[in-house]
């Protein structure tokens, strides 16, 4: 569990990511792990949080999340993710 806290420390976000689906498998969607990923720096996490609630078909947490994700998330960060998506678009 120590490596497990140490990925959800790091600043590399491909190692906050793996630290998340590691504690969703081994402990559930906790409270904490739900929060932790809404203010998470990186959209990524946020987004990967909500899709596995809902492929794990909690649909109860998954509407939950996504409401307190869009609680969390400032215009700045909102205008930053679309900014992201249009500059990787390959349309």
């Amino acid at each position: 569990m120590a490596e497990i806290a140490r990925l959800a420390a790091s600043g590399d976000a491909s190692e906050r990511l793996l630290s998340l689906y590691l504690r969703l498998e081994l402990e559930g969607p906790t409270p904490a792990i739900l929060a932790s990923a809404a203010t998470d720096t990186s959209p990524w996490i946020s987004s990967q949080a909500a899709e596995w609630l809902y492929f794990h078909s909690r649909f109860d947490l998954w509407r939950d999340y996504v409401q307190n994700v869009r609680a969390v998330w400032t215009q700045g960060k909102t205008d930053q993710v679309i900014a992201s998506f249009a500059a990787n678009s390959t349309g």
